[in-house]
């Protein structure tokens, strides 16, 4: 299934939530991925978000064998790690960093995807592209 299959796909098993979720501005009631929607819509993607603490526009490739590149233009960084997707969550490990960082939900809606940590958005991915579009 490529991608814009599943968007429509998604949208229709979305469709009798869509008018619930545009009369509220509640995050909880918008439409939350579980792990596996997570690696179906997500891997082997490029994802075009802003970062909401920073406001830079951010480029992360999520590779289908669980390899990521990121290039954040207003800094000109490029870094590399590993994602993985468990507990309803997408997790991040840069290199040369011990820790991992895990949003704790992705939610969809409005063509959006929301990335939250701690109840907060911290990333919004408005735009997902096919292949590695980070230029790295």
């Amino acid at each position: 299934m490529n991608f814009k299959q599943l968007i429509i796909a998604v949208s229709i098993l979305l469709s009798p939530f869509i008018s619930t979720l545009q009369a509220h501005d509640d995050l909880e009631k918008y439409y939350h991925l579980t792990s596996t929607d997570i690696i179906s819509v997500f891997a082997g993607k490029t994802l075009h978000s802003i970062n909401q603490r920073k406001k830079t526009e951010v480029l992360t490739y999520l590779s289908k064998d669980g390899t990521m590149k990121q290039s954040i233009k207003a800094s000109n960084t490029q870094r590399k790690g590993k994602w993985h997707a468990a507990n309803h969550q997408l997790c991040l490990r840069w290199q040369k960093h011990d820790s991992e960082y895990c949003f704790d939900k992705i939610l969809f809606h409005d063509e959006a995807f929301f990335l939250l940590k701690d109840d907060q958005v911290e990333t919004i991915v408005k735009k997902i592209d096919e292949g590695d579009k980070t230029g790295s």
